[in-house]
């Protein structure tokens, strides 16, 4: 069981009101539905920054002209970086996804718009099948005896919309961040209250919490359920003096 902080950000101090800075302290795995609900919108929250940073920067790029291959490229790698991370946060597969209807209650337009986002990510930023790439290549012939003569390679690359799209892709990318920490602002308080309510007794014997587990080439196909799961093994394996000569 890892606590490494690899790839991972600390929050474990939100409420610090009744936290002694220089006490050694627990972290326990209440087990509570809650704080798995929370755990994957804090994930969702990560996302939809990170998406909105790709597409903010895009703009930008965009903004100041395509210039040569590598600004291309760069500017590519920003705009399909902000469709996949943020269309994933609705995927139903999720445990807990967004739900559109739910995120943009009263804005007009905006199932065309998310499936226009939708089909984009699947055809093209992250499954490459669709018409969003082509190429077609031809043979060159002289119109008058039918000559060969070699060949022709024509390309067309979706690149993201124009500068009068720009505003509408930001907007919408910021509604569904804003709606995800009001989420989260929401189930925090649901957690303290749950987690407040167990008697002290009982929080000393829950198993040893707050563990994240970074995943190695091989294992990267694994679910975070199955993590969880792992981990909640390993720490109830471990003999009660490992877990406090370790916490």
């Amino acid at each position: 069981m890892s606590n490494s902080d690899t790839s991972a950000t600390s929050n474990s101090a939100d409420d610090s009101s009744n936290i002694d800075g220089e006490q050694e302290l627990l972290m326990v795995d209440t087990g509570l539905p809650v704080a798995t609900e929370l755990a994957e919108m804090l994930l969702t929250k990560n996302d939809l920054k990170n998406s909105l940073l790709s597409f903010s920067i895009w703009v930008e790029r965009y903004a100041a002209g395509q210039g040569d291959e590598k600004d291309r490229a760069i500017n590519g790698s920003l705009f399909r970086d902000g469709v996949t991370q943020f269309v994933g946060c609705f995927d139903s597969k999720n445990a807990y996804p967004l739900v559109v209807e739910t995120v943009y209650p009263n804005t007009d337009g905006v199932a065309p718009y998310f499936r226009w986002l939708r089909d984009l990510r699947n055809s093209y930023t992250a499954h490459r099948h669709g018409s969003a790439r082509q190429c077609n290549v031809a043979a060159v012939v002289q119109p008058e005896t039918g000559k060969f003569l070699g060949q022709s390679e024509l390309f067309a690359v979706y690149t993201g919309p124009s500068a009068d799209g720009h505003s509408q892709l930001l907007a919408v990318v910021a509604q569904a961040l804003r709606y995800a920490e009001t989420k989260i602002a929401e189930l925090k308080q649901q957690f303290i209250a749950e987690a407040s309510a167990i008697a002290p007794e009982k929080l000393l014997a829950l198993p040893r919490g707050g563990a994240v587990q970074p995943q190695g080439p091989a294992s990267m196909a694994k679910s975070r359920g199955d993590v969880r799961k792992t981990i909640a093994r390993e720490a109830a394996a471990t003999p009660p003096s490992e877990l406090s000569e370790n916490s």
